[in-house]
């Protein structure tokens, strides 16, 4: 089974935005933090600092664990500067 790659920029941003649209098929997702700020992440809801699933530390890397949720993934840095980099495959 072949997996099609997306990718995607997500700059940063000190209010929730989407980081990935919903996907049915997705079966991988892997965010990169490329900012000097924390990045809260949420899926389904609006992330805020309170409010999350994950915390990736500047610079870092999450890849989410099976079962891939595949809803909408929203974000929220501590600071704006950067951007997600964000890889999924369906």
């Amino acid at each position: 089974m072949a997996i099609t790659p997306f990718h995607a920029r997500v700059s940063s941003s000190a209010s929730n935005v989407q980081l990935a649209s919903a996907r049915a098929g997705r079966t991988r997702l892997h965010i990169h933090n490329d900012s000097t700020y924390a990045l809260r992440v949420c899926e389904g809801a609006s992330a805020t600092s309170t409010d999350y699933t994950m915390y990736i530390p500047p610079g870092g890397v999450w890849e989410h664990p099976g079962p891939v949720y595949t809803g909408t993934i929203n974000g929220i840095w501590a600071g704006v500067n950067g951007a997600a980099q964000i890889a999924e495959g369906i």
